[in-house]
């Protein structure tokens, strides 16, 4: 049968603002911005570069501590999952979020529901593992619409990748391919099939 299982998530994104009446020059195919050099192809974002050699945005760190999160035996089964979202912000500005808009539009979703089912196995060597799979592609139709999943699929044994092919409703029918890579995993050790109703875990990915 399903259980409850209720997740709030709280979103904290950051972005940057770029500081008004920088020198720019371009010297041997790259573009000078006062002492930070930055490639051509980054366009209006060559502030960045700036906001990295001083500091303000440092490049995410981590490493794949384990293979896989492993739960603890009560988390087996199919869940009804209710996640909503807490707040969204951007303490350095918009701008790394992806843009304004991009980030109003999150905005529009907080204290909005979700809800999903979301499924937790067996692994073939019998700890409890999320059904990624099966997870992403619940939460993407509860998302974009019913039919917006044409297919979602990791491989065999290996949790540190997933492509999905996505329709989402309103999209004019246009087909977008995705694919989420685990770039950092890291857990407490009471989610080692424990007892427990109590265990952490912290995972970052890429799409």
């Amino acid at each position: 049968g399903r259980r409850a299982l209720a997740f709030p998530v709280a979103l904290c994104l950051a972005g940057s603002r770029a500081a008004p009446g920088a020198a720019v020059e371009v010297v041997e195919g790259v573009k000078k911005l006062d002492d930070v050099v930055a490639p051509l192809d980054a366009g209006g974002k060559s502030w960045l570069w700036k906001k990295l050699q001083d500091g303000d945005v440092v490049r995410m760190e981590g490493t794949l501590a384990a293979p896989d999160i492993f739960y603890p035996p009560w988390m087996l089964g199919l869940w009804q999952v209710s996640s909503a979202t807490r707040s969204v912000e951007a303490p350095l500005g918009p701008e790394l979020f992806g843009s304004p808009a991009a980030f109003e539009a999150a905005t529009q979703d907080v204290g909005k529901a979700l809800t999903y089912t979301a499924r937790f196995r067996r692994s073939t060597q019998g700890r409890v593992v999320a059904d990624r799979a099966y997870n992403v592609a619940s939460i993407s139709r509860a998302a974009m619409g019913d039919a917006a999943v044409l297919q979602c699929y990791e491989e065999e044994g290996n949790a540190n990748k997933l492509t999905l092919t996505l329709v989402p409703g309103g999209a004019g029918g246009r087909v977008f391919n995705a694919e989420l890579s685990v770039l950092a995993r890291d857990q407490s050790g009471q989610g080692n099939d424990s007892p427990s109703l109590l265990f952490g875990c912290t995972e970052s990915s890429r799409q």
